[in-house]
């Protein structure tokens, strides 16, 4: 189902051609279930797309776009990435495992991801690309 949301957004008009990649904006940008979200970004990174964080919040499960390849991800001016935990252990388990190793200590050195509905853990743009991410 969510990957058929990738697929409308495309058929939509939400892709733009980028050398000889298609980019598409990170689809689920306010979260929802982890393993749909990591599911769903490492299907569309397989068939040749790049996942672009636009401008505004990407939170909770969109995050796991940081596990792709950074070939496959890049990060535009004014986004914002916001963590915490899952409601369940397993999915922040998966949520975890997905991000890079540099990406987890620096979430470690800011004091770990917050239980759910205890805030968030911000990383803007600027702190992404001084981790190798991509800037859009």
């Amino acid at each position: 189902m969510r990957l058929a949301v990738g697929v409308v957004c495309l058929l939509m008009g939400g892709a733009t051609k980028v050398g000889a990649q298609t980019r598409i904006d990170v689809p689920g940008r306010m979260g929802g279930h982890v393993s749909d979200h990591v599911h769903q970004y490492r299907a569309l990174a397989q068939q040749g797309y790049e996942l672009r964080v636009p401008p505004g919040e990407c939170r909770s499960a969109c995050t796991t776009v940081l596990g792709l390849q950074k070939d496959r991800v890049c990060i535009s001016p004014g986004a914002t990435l916001m963590f915490h935990k899952a409601r369940l252990p397993d999915q922040t388990a998966v949520m975890w495992g997905s991000y890079p190793l540099q990406l987890r200590n620096v979430l470690l050195a800011r004091g770990g991801l917050p239980d759910f509905g205890r805030g968030w853990l911000r990383l803007d743009a600027s702190d992404l690309w001084a981790l190798g991410f991509r800037r859009c």
